[in-house]
């Protein structure tokens, strides 16, 4: 798929549609989901954070993300650093470091009053994996989320049951075919933001398969 109006490129199965097709999404964000699976995946540019270290990214992303979803619980699967065999067609140079976490969160969905209602009732389980694209030299930290719930306390319809081993899978592909194509997405231009826009907007896809609107909050 062609991110950011063809400046990143990733693999990622047809079944994930282009969120910005329904919903404003931010310049800085790539976001697409799965509608029937309830999962989405999303790819974040952020400024670099001088202020964590390299070896401990992944991890300090993963915590933030945690806060942000008002997870009432944080479980550490597994973390480490991505090599050349991991993620081949970008460069591995000094000032480039690539990592990744996977986790599991207990996320309630609805407003953050009601996340942090302790008589709201469990949450749905969330097996999450982030890669973190750390280029210094552009002062950029990419982020590449992969959401994938696997228990739901309430389900809103049956959703298609993927293994966790099937979601570690494809978020490890997805991340063999990442490809940076036009480094001048990290200036965001007014050219680059409008071939951005105008991409999104020739982009077409077909109906949502609810009528209802996608849920991408886990």
């Amino acid at each position: 798929r062609k991110l950011y109006g063809g400046a990143l490129l990733m693999e990622m199965h047809q079944r994930f549609l282009d969120m910005s097709k329904y919903f404003e999404i931010k310049d800085t964000v790539e976001a697409w989901a799965d509608n029937l699976a309830d999962q989405s995946i999303s790819i974040e540019i952020l400024n670099y954070a001088h202020h964590v270290s390299d070896e401990g990214a992944a991890l300090h992303y993963t915590q933030e993300m945690a806060i942000d979803n008002c997870a009432r619980r944080l479980k550490i699967l597994d973390e480490g650093v991505l090599l050349r065999k991991d993620i081949p067609h970008i460069p591995h140079k000094l000032g480039h470091f690539y990592s990744y976490c996977i986790c599991e969160q207990e996320i309630v969905r609805g407003a953050r009053k009601l996340a942090a209602d302790p008589n709201a009732g469990p949450g749905n389980d969330v097996q999450i994996f982030m890669a973190v694209i750390r280029w210094k030299h552009v002062q950029a930290d990419v982020l590449i989320t992969f959401n994938a719930p696997f228990h739901w306390h309430l389900k809103e319809r049956n959703y298609r049951d993927f293994s966790r081993e099937e979601n570690s899978r494809n978020f490890f592909h997805m991340l063999k075919t990442f490809q940076i194509k036009d480094w001048g997405l990290f200036d965001m231009s007014p050219e680059t933001l409008a071939k951005i826009e105008q991409a999104h907007a020739n982009c077409t896809h077909t109906v949502l398969p609810e009528p209802d609107q996608p849920d991408i909050d886990a």
